[in-house]
Parts: structure tokens; sequence; C-alpha cells
């Protein structure tokens, strides 16, 4: 034994003796149960801090309430204004140690801020109780709080805390420390002084409880050890046993593993025969079965148990397959040669006939001689049902193929070859099918050569997967040219590739001749209607000229409005067919770019400066039938008219709105002015003048409703609806 000092978690064992035999493994297992026990017991104290933080504040604030007004004026208690102190700056002070001893209990860094909030939270008690002797003494007790962290390391924060605590207060406020008005500039030793003999006699109490601490790790570790030696012991003593047993036992588990060995491997070739799909089975020289699997068994509607033993005869009613079976087996027994039977017929239980193909082989012994044979077969009935439907699926595919007009065709892309066509193509091309020797020669060699790169492209779409539908040109034997309508697409495998193309190709030459004639005689009728248009055109355009020629030798100024207006509605309808015959749609008529004419012509008809009377035009993008646009031009110019000549006498100054739109499903016409406005006894339905007749004629033709509204200004609208049924008259 050896007396050593030990430096364990910062705290030094003086004179701990240590055995010379001891390990570094055991002294290193002293070590952690040590300082398990510490850092326990660390974090155990920093939990009991932080209640008598919390349990510190309040009293502090209760002595703020009830004690302070008594030790600091002597009188009545009254609320202090220590009681702010006691909330607010010990809240501060026991915030953050409260804090860390329970977010990180155990640390260093915890139990400094601890000692220090502790001798913080013991100087505020002081003073708020005016600097009582008694209340000093918490300065002892939480030294003695702190000891047991057993760390004497804690005490030395605290102890400077309580020093400058004492020499600051006691200079500058003496009251506050020491409960009188002045004091000697050196009492701040003294109580320094008892502190520091408190510390003393704790770092000696600490370091005895360490050494306690570290002879229980002691003793631990040597109770761990003894009991590692005792269950290694025990170990090694039950191993003799254990292999004593084992050498007693050796012999009859070696045999019944031999056996267990065996009837697994009967077991597993059993499991393997009985799981084939296929019939496996074997027979002697007298065609009684010595091996069969479930296959067949089944198929005899019997059990392998019952096969054992037993012939075809005593399962199967058909002699002659029995009588066939036979044969087979006993010429291979006798030329102990292989037999392989591509089909052959059995009857299972219940009558039902089924197609196997068989393979037969001799079991020759050491002898050289033969008394067995082997045999499996396999259900061959699907197939060959799936081959006679593949043929007869054929010869419905010839026959259809051949009796078509459309040219079907199929292609191998990977090697270029043409697989199938059907007779059709030589009706199409002219040609004969065997003259295709080479798909991308012979076939490309018949396109129109300026056809070809959209096929060739064409045809490598298709290759990789797409489909394709074009038209193209073929050039036949004789040199006449054909258009044919081909359509492909790929067929792929089961791993998803294109091993094939099949397409088909329909003869259009007719149908592309008669879309050709189509085309030309539809050009030819819009020109004819083009030519109807402008010629309509220029004879209201001369109708127009008449009526201007006529107007001029008229002086009535009533009859001169009334030609005006003549000439202003044939206008606008010759606005129309003008509109027609510029436009690529000689059917409907863009309504906006119409109105924009229509209102220009009006307003320059009655000579109007812009300045005067300005015009709003606001349309949607509407495009109107001419039996729908005709009406709607004359209503909008008669009611234009009307506002340029009524609404603004004398060059007053105005607006006219015009708008036209949708809502609920309906066509909005709608012509305003802030104008004048209407004559109180106006009546649309009983006035005499031609312009209203005539707006609400073509209001009834449009199955259209009107309405007025007569305030600043006039505003009427019609709605009318946006699929014109059947005209009225």
């Amino acid at each position: 034994m050896s007396a050593q000092t030990l430096n364990v978690g910062g705290h030094w064992m003086i004179e701990k003796s240590i055995s010379p035999d001891a390990s570094e493994k055991t002294t290193q297992r002293v070590v952690e149960i040590f300082n398990e026990h510490q850092r326990h017991v660390h974090k155990r104290t920093d939990r009991v801090f932080a209640g008598l933080m919390a349990l510190q504040w309040l009293a502090g604030v209760a002595a703020a309430l009830w004690i302070s007004p008594k030790a600091w004026a002597g009188v009545a208690s009254y609320t202090h204004p220590h009681v702010w102190a006691a909330v607010f700056l010990g809240g501060a002070i026991s915030a953050l140690p409260i804090f860390l001893a329970v977010i990180r209990p155990g640390h260093v860094i915890t139990r400094y801020t601890v000692a220090v909030g502790q001798m913080l939270m013991g100087a505020l008690l002081i003073h708020l109780t005016g600097g009582r002797i008694e209340t000093h003494f918490h300065v002892f007790g939480s030294l003695a709080f702190l000891s047991f962290y057993r760390d004497w390391r804690v005490l030395i924060p605290a102890t400077v805390v309580v020093a400058a605590d004492h020499f600051l207060r006691g200079v500058f406020w003496p009251q506050s420390v020491y409960g009188v008005l002045t004091a000697s500039s050196w009492r701040w030793l003294e109580h320094a002084g008892w502190v520091i003999f408190e510390d003393t006699v704790l770092f000696i109490a600490i370091r005895h409880s360490i050494g306690e601490m570290w002879g229980i790790a002691e003793r631990t570790s040597e109770i761990e050890s003894l009991n590692e030696g005792l269950e290694a012991h025990v170990a090694n003593r039950t191993a003799q046993l254990v292999t004593a047993n084992q050498e007693l036992e050796r012999e009859v588990a070696e045999r019944k593993l031999a056996e267990a060995e065996l009837a697994e491997q009967r077991s597993f070739l059993r499991q393997v025969i009985d799981l084939n799909p296929n019939f496996v089975f074997a027979k002697d020289r007298e065609g009684r079965f010595t091996l069969v699997n479930q296959a067949i068994a089944e198929a005899y509607g019997t059990s392998v148990e019952r096969l054992l033993g037993r012939t075809d005869a005593d399962f199967n009613p058909n002699k002659e397959e029995v009588e066939s079976f036979r044969r087979d087996d006993l010429e291979v027994i006798t030329t102990l040669q292989e037999k392989f039977i591509p089909e052959e017929v059995i009857t299972y239980a219940g009558g039902q006939v089924r197609w196997l193909q068989t393979i037969k082989r001799p079991i020759v012994s050491q002898d050289g001689t033969a008394n067995q044979v082997l045999g499996i077969s396999t259900d061959i009935t699907a197939r060959r049902q799936a081959e006679r439907a593949q043929r007869r699926s054929d010869e419905r595919f010839r026959q259809i193929a051949e009796n078509i007009r459309e040219v079907f065709w199929i292609t191998e892309p990977q090697n270029n070859k043409l697989v199938y066509i059907s007779p059709a193509y030589e009706e199409v091309w002219g040609r004969s099918c065997r003259s295709l020797s080479e798909v991308s020669r012979t076939w490309l060699d018949t396109v129109h050569p300026e056809d070809r790169a959209r096929v060739i492209e064409a045809a490598t779409t298709v290759q990789g997967g797409g489909n394709y539908d074009m038209e193209y040109r073929i050039i036949r034997l004789d040199g006449e040219i054909r258009w044919v309508r081909d359509r492909a697409f790929p067929i792929v495998n089961v791993s998803g590739e294109v091993y094939r193309v099949a397409g088909v190709i329909d003869d259009v030459t007719v149908s592309k001749q008669a879309l050709e004639q189509i085309k030309t005689s539809l050009q030819e009728k819009e020109v004819l209607l083009k030519e109807i248009h402008h010629r309509v055109k220029n004879n209201m355009q001369v109708i127009t000229s008449l009526l201007s020629l006529q107007s001029r030798t008229i002086m009535n100024e009533s009859a001169l409005s009334v030609f005006q207006d003549s000439q202003n509605r044939v206008k606008s309808m010759a606005l129309i067919h003008e509109t027609l015959y510029q436009s690529k749609d000689l059917s409907r008529i863009n309504f906006a770019e119409y109105l924009q004419k229509l209102v220009a012509h009006v307003s320059r008809s009655y000579r109007i400066r812009p300045e005067a009377v300005k015009i709003s035009i606001k349309v949607d993008d509407v495009s109107l039938p001419i039996d729908m646009a005709v009406p709607c031009g004359l209503i909008i110019n008669e009611l234009a008219s009307n506002s340029l000549k009524y609404a603004f006498p004398a060059d007053t100054r105005g607006e006219i709105n015009v708008t036209f739109g949708h809502a609920d499903g309906r066509y909005v016409l709608r012509v305003s002015d802030t104008g004048v406005g209407l004559p109180t006894d106006f009546d649309p339905e009983r006035g005499k003048s031609l312009g209203m007749k005539l707006v609400r004629m073509l209001t009834d033709q449009l199955r259209g409703e009107m309405s007025y509204r007569n305030g600043v200004g006039a505003t009427f609208e019609i709605k009318f609806p946006e699929e014109k049924g059947e005209t009225r008259a």
C-alpha cells in the first residue's frame, strides 16, 4: 500500500491509500464511480437551490412589506420603497440561478452562478432589514448550504461577493449593512474574517466528505471486481460441466442427427417431387408404380400411397392408353435407351382427356441391367389448344386481310423485313406483292420524291414507340400518281421493345380529288359572293348619290331632312356590304369596326364639330351575321341621328354614348345623350315619326325589347337574343 495525492474532478484527495497491485482499469473504475456520485450531488444541490432561491425571493418581498418600514423608520408599518427593490432586484438576482439550475443542472457555471446569486440575495435581505445583525446569519447559513456541493471552489466567489458587499456598503451606506449611520472603515474585515473562518471549517468538512465519497467508490469498485471474479469462476465451472455433458451426449446426438438428416432428405425429395407440376413416376418391369408425385395422383383421383405398387390399368379405364404406356415402358427397359414421346393422350379421373409430352429413361443398376423406368410428363393441353386457336385466328385474319380494300402490312424494323402485306397492295400500287424484296428500298421507291422525307421521319417515329397517321403520294408502275392514307402503330414484346410495326393504307385518291373540287368550288363561290356584296354596295352608293342630287333641288327643310335620313339609312346598309366585301368571313361582320364607320358617317352627314358634340363608342368584340347586323345598324343610325338633330339645340355642347355588348345571354344595344331629353308626352308606341316606327319594327324583327329613360338627356336600350331564330315580318 502507498499514499498518493489524487486530483479527481478538481478536488485534491490527500494521502489516499492505493494498492500497488491495483490495475489501471480498477483505478479508472474508482474514478468513474466517484465522478458519477459527484455529478449526482451537484444536480441534487442545484435543484435544492432552485427552490431556495424562489423561497428567498418571496421572503425578501415579505420582509420589504412588514420589516423594512419598522427597521428603517422605526415608526408604524407602511408600504416601503424597498418593496420594489425586493420584487424587481430580488427577481433579477434569482432568475438566472433558477434558470440554470433547471436547464443545466450539474454544470460548473451553474454552481458559480448560484453561489454569487445566493450571496447577493443575502446582501438584499440585510439591506431590507436595515442591517440587523440577525440577518447576517443568512450569509453563514448560505455558505453552509453551498458546502452541499462538496466543491470548495464554490466558496471562493461567495466569499468575495460578501467581502465586497460589506466593504462598499460600509463605506457608502453603512446603515444598509450595519444598521448604523456611521461605522469603522475596517469593520468589513471583521465580517470577512468570520466568513473566512467558516470557509476554513467548511473546507475541512468538504475534504473529509470527499474522502468518504472516494472510499465509497473504492469499496463499490472492489465489490464489482469480486462479483466479476465470482461470475467468471461460476462460468468456468459451468463450461466444464457442459463440456462433460456434451461428450456424453455426442454419440446419441450424432446418431439422431444422421437419422434427422436422412428424414430431412427424404422429406425434401418428396416435396421437390410433389411440388413439380409435371408427372414424375417410376415403374418396374410389371408396370407397378414404385415412385409417383402428387400431380399424377390428382390426375387419377387418388393418393400417392394408393398408387404405389399398382398399375395404370387399376385407375385408367382406357385400355388402349394403358397398353401404349406398357409398350413404351418395356421398350425403354429392354433397349436401355431414352425415349421421347411428343404427344400422347391420358384419360383423367372423371373422363377428362389431356395431352402429354413425355420423356422416359431407364434406371440402370450396377450390373448394367434395368428393372425400372423413370418418366416425366408435361401437360401440353393448353399449348395445343392455343396453337389450334392461333391457327384459326391466322386463318380468319388471312381471309379478312385478303378480302378488304385496304392494304394491311406488318414489318420487322430490326432486320428491315416485310412480314406480311395483303393482296390489296397489287390493286393500289399496280405491282405484285413479290416485288417487295426489301422494305427500305422497294417501298420507298414507289413514294413520290417530294413526300419521301416525311415518310422516313414517320417510320423513325413509329420505330421509337409512337404512332403516325399521314397522307402521301405514290407512283404506280404505269406512272399514275395516287394519294394514300397510311396509319401505323408499334407492336411491343413483353420487355416493352418494338419488335414489329403494323399499318393500314387506304387509297384516298378519289376523296382527295373530290376535296380539291370542293375547295375550288368554294373559292369560286366566295369570289362570286364578294362580287355580289361589291355590286350591292355600289348600287346603294348610286341610290345615295341620286338622293343627294335630288335633295339639292328641294327647298323645303322638312322634305330635305327626309332625304337626308334616307341617305343615312341607305349608307348604313351599304357600309355592311362594303365591310363584308373587305372581310375574309362573308357571313359575319365585325360589328365594332362597322359601328366606328357608321357613327363617323352620321356625324359627318350632320356636320357636327367634334368639340361641340363628343361621340363615345364602346363595343365588345362581337361578330354578327348580316341578318342581325343590318337591323342593328339601322337602329343605331336612327337613334344617333335623332340625338344629333334634336338633343343639342343652338350649338349646345354635349355627349352621345353608344354601347353594344352581352348581358345574361342577350345582346344589349344602348344609345344615350346628355341633351335636352325627350318631350314629356313622348310615347314610342304612338309616335308617328318614320324613324321611331322603323326602330320599333327592327326591334321586333330582332325579337327584342326596347326601353327608354328620360332624365339628363335620353337613353334608349334594346335587348335581343344572341341566337336570333326566325325573324319577324
